[in-house]
């Protein structure tokens, strides 16, 4: 974990110290992976964001990826109809991020997640960045490390059976998505995203959680990380991972 007493508030100290004991129990103290962020901006968003909902997840978050991130900062991406890649969220720049998050991208009128999807892998060097806008300079080198990735959003997109495809093309890559639905919607495409047949590793698990601010932070962390140890070694077993 990056030493945080000097860069953060006490607030964000508290939160690193209980994820690093969940990790601890995952066997995930000594782990290393890029920790990414991918935050949903659609309309339906204004509630959440506007009650602190938005601002204390992505608090807790910041305060699991510092204890493996690989350079103490988080990748944030947002997404609504199209994909915008943030660049990092450092600790020191965590308090007032929500409103600063929707000062460089509005709300946008839909829900698309495939856009997201791939927006991430071109971010890591998996895929060209293709249609989003020249958000990416240039199409890095595919890293050789873990991703772990937590997608948040309020509810289904219009656009499943992209996203199908999108999520499919992810599987032959060191990336993982923590998929968490927010809020009272259904979310029956994010449980079929869960369990769907035809990729090349399982890479992806949903859980929703009505208010987040009501679960415990352990509780919470529990739920992130879930899966993801079995990942990893499951994706060193396909030679995903090293």
């Amino acid at each position: 974990m990056v030493s945080l007493e000097k860069k953060a508030p006490p607030q964000l100290v508290s939160l690193a110290k209980s994820a690093k004991v969940v990790l601890e129990k995952r066997k995930l103290s000594s782990h290393t992976a890029a920790v990414g962020l991918c935050l949903d901006i659609s309309a339906s968003m204004k509630k959440l964001f506007g009650n602190g909902t938005v601002q204390g997840l992505l608090e807790r978050v910041l305060g699991l990826g510092l204890n493996f991130d690989d350079n103490g900062a988080i990748d944030l991406f947002t997404f609504g109809l199209n994909a915008h890649d943030l660049g990092e969220f450092k600790p020191e720049e965590f308090s007032g991020a929500s409103d600063r998050i929707l000062a460089r991208t509005p709300l946008e009128g839909g829900t698309r997640y495939a856009p997201a999807i791939r927006a991430v892998l071109a971010h890591y060097g998996f895929k060209p960045a293709g249609l989003l806008s020249g958000l990416f300079g240039g199409r890095p080198q595919p890293r050789k490390d873990p991703v772990y990735l937590l997608f948040v959003t309020d509810g289904d997109c219009s656009d499943q059976d992209d996203a199908r495809k999108a999520i499919v093309e992810a599987s032959r890559h060191p990336v993982f998505f923590q998929f968490i639905g927010i809020g009272h919607a259904g979310f029956t495409f994010l449980k079929e995203i869960d369990t769907m047949d035809g990729r090349f590793l399982d890479n992806a698990n949903f859980f929703e959680v009505h208010d987040p601010a009501q679960m415990s932070e352990t509780d919470l962390y529990e739920k992130m990380t879930a899966e993801y140890p079995q990942w990893v070694q499951l994706a060193k077993g396909k030679g995903i991972l090293l």
